[in-house]
């Protein structure tokens, strides 16, 4: 379920994760094209198995925080309403 989900994406965050073979399906998921936002502690795992977008070096915690106070600075919404119908499919696959 979680592979199917990430294939269909266009932007992956993906955060303290090596993106090793284990986690990405022998490196399949996520698909080409799609954009990495990666944020890890370790500055040998960024960039080391995908080409990123953006590659942040920080304590997942603290950049986390650090996106989220940017997003409230930027006035973004929450939740846009266009992603409601996804939410709830990807919602329906986990109960499932």
């Amino acid at each position: 379920m979680a592979n199917d989900t990430l294939g269909e994406s266009d932007l992956c965050l993906v955060v303290g994760s090596r993106l090793g073979s284990m986690g990405t399906d022998t490196f399949k998921a996520p698909k080409p094209g799609t954009r990495i936002v990666h944020i890890d502690c370790d500055a040998m795992t960024l960039g080391r198995t995908y080409r990123e977008e953006v590659s942040i070096l920080a304590d997942a915690k603290v950049a986390l925080a650090a996106l989220g106070d940017a997003a409230a600075q930027a006035k973004l919404p929450g939740r846009p309403p266009r992603w409601a119908e996804w939410t709830g499919r990807v919602q329906g696959m986990v109960a499932s």
